[in-house]
């Protein structure tokens, strides 16, 4: 005759059905997540998105207006009716935007952006922000991917130079925990009646952990072009920075002309985090005649020394001419934009 099991001690009986709760409970949080997200991606939360984007305003008054959107939020999505704002209103439209678009990613550190095309878009006037925190970090403590950046045509209005120029945009950028990649090519087209010609390149690669270093900045800017009159000189400006080496020992150099004439030429050293740039400048090209015009002519010998740290800058600068000696030294705290036992 078979014996009847020993009864299940209550602890375990406990212990079995608050498992058995806690399964159905964590069932039903994924089931009512996962209808969020069908909702969340539906007309519906669409509308609900935009709403909140409308709503938002930053701490510098920046204003983001969509008007609707399209596709999927988890993926790739278009954004119509774009607008941004300052206190003083609107100062940037783009009809339509294109985004594909890792958004959970953000849940680790990161913003991830595969591609962002703006086919059209317009710049009424440079933007008026409000002052940040002074306390607040300048650098941002996120890991950022833009695999893909394209804006065709910008078309910039006479607010902001006196002038109308047509820009375009493209590039490339992933920023985070020590490593920095940015390629930017930007430049203003010639137009019937439009100033243009501007180009500007950008590519930094900097990986120390890996020892590479990689540096490569070209302007070229007509006289009547879109730098020109943002700078508001009146002369074609060219200028280049570029070398060669590693993070352990980089060497190269920045140059600047104006009219063909010498405006700079600084010799640059990266060595372990140590940054050194010297040679001679001509700030007197850019001044009215005067007395400050006077001390800096005709040329002033720039030594700067800054080894970055942990968003820190310890800074050491020299500056030179035949009538006046500047020294300056001393902490530049990037992270909470401080300056700390800084002399001049």
């Amino acid at each position: 005759m078979a014996t009847a099991a020993p009864p299940m001690p209550r602890g375990r009986r406990r212990a079995q059905t608050a498992a058995k709760w806690t399964g159905i409970g964590l069932i039903g949080l994924v089931v009512l997540l996962g209808l969020f997200f069908v909702w969340l991606n539906s007309s519906l939360g669409h509308r609900f998105v935009v709403k909140q984007i409308n709503e938002l305003e930053t701490a510098s008054g920046l204003d983001i207006d969509v008007g609707r959107i399209e596709g999927s939020l988890f993926g790739e999505l278009t954004l119509r009716d774009i607008s941004l704002k300052d206190p003083k209103g609107q100062f940037f439209t783009a009809p339509e935007a294109t985004l594909d678009w890792r958004p959970l990613a953000y849940f680790r550190n990161h913003i991830d952006i595969k591609r962002l095309e703006i086919p059209t878009a317009r710049l009424f006037r440079l933007p008026q922000l409000k002052p940040g925190d002074p306390n607040a970090p300048l650098l941002p403590d996120i890991d950022i991917d833009v695999g893909r950046l394209e804006i065709g045509r910008i078309a910039v209005d006479p607010a902001v130079t006196g002038y109308r120029h047509v820009l375009s945009l493209s590039g490339s950028a992933r920023i985070d925990d020590g490593r920095a990649q940015v390629a930017l090519d930007a430049a203003a087209l010639p137009e019937p009646g439009l100033p243009g010609g501007d180009k500007f390149v950008l590519r930094l690669d900097a990986v120390p952990e890996a020892n590479r270093l990689a540096v490569g900045v070209k302007i070229d800017a007509p006289r009547d072009g879109f730098v020109a009159k943002l700078a508001g000189i009146d002369r074609p400006l060219v200028a280049s920075i570029g070398g060669h080496g590693t993070w352990a020992d980089w060497r190269g150099d920045a140059k600047a002309a104006l009219g063909g004439n010498a405006f700079a030429r600084l010799a640059i050293t990266a060595k372990d985090g140590t940054i050194t740039l010297d040679g001679p400048m001509n700030p007197a090209m850019l001044m009215a005649a005067g007395p400050a015009k006077n001390l800096l002519y005709p040329v002033v010998h720039v030594n700067l020394i800054t080894r970055l740290d942990q968003r820190r800058a310890d800074t050491r600068l020299r500056m030179n001419s035949r009538s006046i000696a500047i020294v300056a030294d001393g902490l530049v705290d990037l992270g909470r934009n401080q300056f700390q036992d800084f002399k001049v």
